[in-house]
């Protein structure tokens, strides 16, 4: 589902461009793409007859293989309904926490993603960080093939961008691609990255490209406009409505 571009605080607009490089707009970040998709990282259902067939639980993740096995993906809008929470900046937020990138959360907000994943439905999985989600790995890569790429630079954040990797012999790794993974075509058209410690990974390309991945692949999310930035759901938490990390504990 594209989600309408999140309106960001005014707190966060503030900052823009003046003390932490990754606050800068991802559009300023990237400049040579035409357009900036963030894609929200699924959730994962276990499937009731797999419950006991598959662990998520590090550091022995599960494969891409038993993930796409024994899983199915859940997208942030079924998980808003069921949740009843407010909308994805909401939603981002708790995950944010939940993960430990925000020192504090709404606790309002929290609670609805605590008790839906940790106490009413432990068969649902939060979505990864700093991962490109299995479920949806193998997608990309066949679309990436499909627009007539056969190899591509697959490097991570520590990593030169230097040998070109075989697209199809990706796709048969049974593991899945390693974390902080960028995936950028030979022709510097297309790049497929994301920060650290975040729920969601940037596609960036031209309007076809961009456009038509997220048509084919059903992809959730939203475009950036030249504001957006990786901390596009973050407000300041007055301290009556906040809960910190001793909560999980």
């Amino acid at each position: 589902m594209i989600f309408e571009t999140p309106e960001m605080s005014e707190y966060v607009k503030k900052n823009l461009n003046l003390k932490n490089p990754l606050d800068i707009p991802l559009k300023t970040r990237y400049p040579t793409f035409e357009e900036c998709f963030i894609m929200l990282h699924p959730f994962l259902i276990v499937r009731p007859e797999s419950k006991d067939d598959i662990i998520f639980e590090h550091p022995k993740w599960p494969t891409k293989e038993d993930i796409n096995k024994h899983c199915r993906l859940l997208n942030w809008n079924e998980f808003l309904s069921i949740s009843k929470m407010k909308d994805i900046k909401a939603l981002d937020r708790a995950l944010a926490f939940y993960h430990g990138a925000y020192r504090v959360a709404k606790k309002e907000e929290f609670m609805k993603l605590w008790q839906m994943t940790e106490e009413v439905r432990k068969d649902i999985i939060v979505p990864q960080v700093d991962e490109l989600p299995e479920i949806i790995e193998n997608n990309i890569l066949n679309h990436l093939l499909q627009q007539g790429y056969e190899q591509a630079y697959f490097y991570s954040d520590i990593e030169e961008r230097d040998k070109l990797y075989s697209i199809e012999d990706q796709i048969e790794n049974t593991s899945g691609l390693q974390s902080h993974i960028r995936i950028e075509t030979q022709d510097n058209e297309i790049l497929i990255t994301q920060d650290f410690d975040q729920r969601f990974s940037y596609i960036l390309g031209t309007k076809k490209f961009v456009e038509g991945i997220i048509k084919e692949l059903s992809l959730d999310g939203f475009y950036c406009n030249d504001e957006t930035s990786q901390a596009w759901s973050f407000v300041s938490i007055p301290k009556e409505e906040a809960i910190d990390r001793d909560f999980l504990k």
